[in-house]
């Protein structure tokens, strides 16, 4: 019994010290981006842009449908599964980077600076010169010419010999950290993306359609209708096409609404979105209705002059005060011989309702046709991703990871000057070739310097 009892602490431990020595495995690491460039693969076929989840749904059936809602194949990116790949991979950087700061931060933070034997046998440049008749001058004369090189030498004192320490790039041993704290940041930004993030398109009609929610499609492929808490009204769409007909640019004038009160608006087009409230409205494309036209008349403008106005089918403009006129029918061939547009006047004064024809091109009437425009439905891609700017965050953090990394050296310079001898050291954690010729040129000028 009194064995046992310490048995169950001790196995405890163990398995935890597997546990951590996997996360801290290379092999580890290797496996998760290798498991996420396969699902990043699968992802590219069967997202959404690539193939509808109704689509891809439609063509299984029974547990293969089960199968492909529970994986969540019809957003790979969103899937649960591909979530705890990149939470894998988080936490195996945190595990590496725990396990590896503390003897880095020894190396960079907490340095001899005495050239002590210790010191020689892990430094792996190293010369020895004559002795000086003056220490303290020959410390000085070698303090002078590591500054030369850009270095901050310091200078000890210690039972009559002079030690000097120097060294620069001491950050870039953190490089690598920085690096790892900017995927965690990506990583982590792509999370909250999946968690909080929403994306949907929504066709809304010219001249007034109003989005106050969207259509999105869950990551197993149900679609469901997601709130905005606000309205988004499409006041106007336009389109300019080349000589060919092609679309050359499209935009639309959106405005938000809050409460039915205007709170901002602005013009939207490819490439020049609208931010509000975290939400981001983009042009992404338009197609003509196959139901509406507008109606193109022109009317008295109570100046002598006539105004030219677009009028949706069955929907009133008012010609004048107590006066309005409504579209109540089209005939694209009236009497055999021109199209006609069939009005409704409406005179509040006079409490009469008239109906009339009134034919494309027939002048001298208050009111002419000029015939039809297109009526167009713009396509808005609404998203929300709040995670992007955590992963703009982690993107910059890594650029600056990568050239502190790779465009710095630590160096470090050693010095022991004494009546005996000069012994000098030096050591880099890269770039051994370039800091061994600097190495050599320091120890000939040394020579130099302190035989004069």
């Amino acid at each position: 019994m009194s064995h046992s009892a310490p048995a169950a602490p001790r196995a405890r431990r163990a398995l935890v010290d597997r546990i951590w020595e996997s996360f801290t495995s290379l092999r580890l690491t290797i496996l998760l981006l290798i498991a996420i460039a396969l699902a990043c693969a699968l992802g590219t076929f069967t997202s959404p842009t690539a193939i509808a989840p109704e689509k891809l749904q439609a063509a299984f059936v029974g547990p293969a449908l089960w199968l492909i809602r529970f994986f969540e194949l019809g957003d790979v990116f969103h899937a649960w599964w591909f979530t705890l790949l990149l939470l894998a991979l988080a936490l195996n950087l945190i595990a590496c980077s725990v396990e590896r700061l503390p003897q880095v931060y020894r190396v960079a933070f907490q340095v001899e600076r005495r050239l002590t034997a210790k010191v020689l046998e892990g430094a792996r440049h190293e010369a020895s010169l004559p002795g000086v008749e003056d220490p303290a001058e020959g410390a000085r004369r070698l303090a002078e010419l590591m500054r030369a090189r850009g270095f901050a030498p310091s200078i000890e004192v210690e039972e009559g010999e002079q030690h000097l320490y120097a060294e620069k790039g001491k950050g870039s041993r953190l490089g690598v950290y920085l690096v790892h704290v900017a995927l965690l940041l990506v990583l982590g930004g792509g999370i909250v993306g999946r968690i909080a993030g929403y994306s949907g398109q929504a066709l809304v009609e010219e001249g007034g359609g109003v989005i106050d929610d969207m259509l999105v499609s869950a990551a197993d492929g149900r679609p469901y209708h997601k709130p905005l808490g606000f309205e988004v009204r499409l006041d106007a769409f336009r389109v300019r096409r080349f000589a060919s007909g092609a679309p050359l640019a499209y935009e639309s004038d959106l405005v938000v609404l809050e409460g039915g009160q205007e709170v901002a608006r602005q013009r939207v087009s490819v490439n020049h979105p609208l931010h509000y409230r975290g939400w981001t409205f983009y042009q992404s494309s338009f197609q003509v209705s196959q139901e509406l036209v507008w109606l193109k008349l022109t009317v008295p403008d109570g100046k002598g002059g006539r105004r030219q106005l677009r009028v949706r089918p069955r929907e009133g403009v008012a010609l004048e005060p107590g006066v309005a006129l409504a579209p109540v029918g089209y005939d694209p061939s009236f009497s055999g011989k021109a199209p006609a547009v069939r009005l409704l006047r409406i005179d509040e004064r006079a409490g009469t309702e008239t109906l009339e024809w009134l034919a494309q091109g027939q002048t001298g009437a208050p009111v002419e046709f000029l015939g039809l425009d297109d009526f167009y439905l713009s396509g808005i891609q609404v998203a929300r991703d709040p995670g992007a700017g955590i992963v703009l965050s982690g993107c910059l953090a890594l650029f600056c990871g990568l050239m502190l990394a790779f465009s710095a050296t630590h160096r470090r310079l050693w010095a022991r000057v004494s009546l005996a001898e000069v012994v000098l050291a030096g050591a880099a954690h890269k770039g051994q070739p370039a800091f061994e010729r600097m190495f050599r040129e320091l120890v000939a000028e040394a020579r130099r310097a302190l035989s004069s």
